[in-house]
């Protein structure tokens, strides 16, 4: 079982060089954040929404941050998009270290 905190796996070969690794972590706590977007909502800064605030902040502890992405294909009001022939939502999952 691997650890909430994470744990990192190495893939070796037999003479104990290291083909490959990564770093998995399997738990996180929610972070509220602010998304601050460009004028035609095509690109967006992504601030801990404590920083916008002006109040006394501390900065980002070490650690592994993960967004979790969703994308409507199919919101009112908006065009229907649609890859292969589907237009259900997608998700994705974007995870970063800070050191």
């Amino acid at each position: 079982m691997l650890h909430p905190a994470g744990d990192s796996l190495r893939l070796v070969d037999p003479t104990e060089g290291v083909l490959s690794s990564a770093d998995v972590v399997t738990g996180f706590a929610q972070l509220a954040t602010t998304w601050v977007w460009n004028s035609d909502r095509t690109r967006a800064f992504v601030f801990p929404t404590t920083v916008l605030s002006g109040a006394p902040t501390t900065p980002l502890g070490n650690g592994t941050y993960r967004i979790a992405w969703g994308f409507a294909r199919n919101a009112a009001g908006a065009p229907v998009l649609r890859r292969t022939g589907k237009d259900t939502a997608e998700h994705a999952v974007t995870q970063f270290p800070l050191t």
